[in-house]
């Protein structure tokens, strides 16, 4: 015979379709998703609906509520993640311009990517759901 699966499903429906909602929600504004803010959530969920059943959000239910809708981790840092191509050609064209008009040399050329700054660093991963095939993302350092 071979291998038996467990269909498993989740101790309070409403509260589950609530989340996979709110992963969705948050996915289709481009919010990078980690595991610990899941489990939060899922807490304030449980608090404002008013849930009878005492419950903890642990890594377990974590790991049983990303098997059961199939959300998987995805790289959004990278070369694959990186800026608007279209929108760096009319800044191109823009930098030049202002280059002309203000004359400035070489020397007066900042480049700041260069300097490491991690100013509002975003995570290099987000959790998805199993409709998405690539997560938008910004490069990393």
């Amino acid at each position: 015979m071979g291998e038996r699966k467990i269909i498993r499903h989740a101790k309070n429906d409403d509260h589950d379709r609530v989340m996979i909602e709110w992963v969705r929600h948050g996915r289709s504004e481009g919010v990078p998703l980690s595991g610990p803010l899941l489990m939060e959530q899922a807490k304030i969920f449980h608090r404002s609906m008013n849930l009878t059943a005492d419950y903890s959000y642990t890594t377990g239910w974590l790991t049983k509520f990303k098997k059961r809708h199939g959300i998987r981790q995805l790289k959004i840092c990278g070369d694959k993640a990186s800026a608007n191509a279209e929108a760096a050609e009319d800044f191109v064209n823009e930098f030049v311009s202002l280059v002309e008009t203000e004359k400035l040399s070489p020397e007066q050329i900042y480049n700041d990517d260069e300097t490491g700054l991690f100013w509002r660093y975003v995570p290099c991963s987000t959790l998805a759901t199993a409709d998405e095939k690539d997560a938008t993302g910004v490069k990393g350092f």
